[in-house]
């Protein structure tokens, strides 16, 4: 789409906060497999550590209270790039949507939808594949 489109996406800064910024690349250096390497050398060490130190009470304390300020940390780190994916991708299925010739508006309000709607949804699309892949599947044994 070209600029003199006037759609609201042309308007977009491309340039997130630092927050943003900071947020989702931690998020994807912590889903890699280089820190999963990393805590895993971090936590054979702090059981060496501890055996050879015979196990003190701050060795226990350390550990007992930094995990779970990690873990914290790391979930706040993920809920947000979840968040901020999820919110493109319900606005690019937006777009979709209202592109379509005859959108259905419900369907592009249906993140308010309560989970019983959205089962019911699912289900209906469901048949509504099986039903279109039956002629084809029909095609294909003969």
């Amino acid at each position: 789409m070209s600029r003199a489109s006037g759609h609201h996406a042309e308007r977009i800064t491309g340039s997130p906060r630092r927050y943003a910024r900071t947020s989702r690349r931690l998020t994807r250096w912590v889903g890699s497999l280089r820190f999963v390497l990393i805590l895993t050398a971090f936590g054979l060490a702090w059981i060496v550590v501890g055996a050879i130190s015979d196990f003190p009470r701050w060795w226990e304390l350390v550990l007992s209270a930094g995990f779970p300020f990690l873990t914290l940390l790391l979930l706040a780190l993920v809920q947000h790039s979840q968040n901020h994916d999820s919110n493109a991708i319900e606005l690019k299925l937006d777009e979709l949507l209202a592109s379509l010739e005859s959108p259905s508006d419900a369907m592009i309000r249906i993140e308010e939808a309560s989970e019983e709607d959205l089962r019911m949804l699912q289900a209906r699309f469901g048949e509504r594949s099986a039903a279109a892949r039956e002629p084809r599947e029909r095609r294909n044994a003969s």
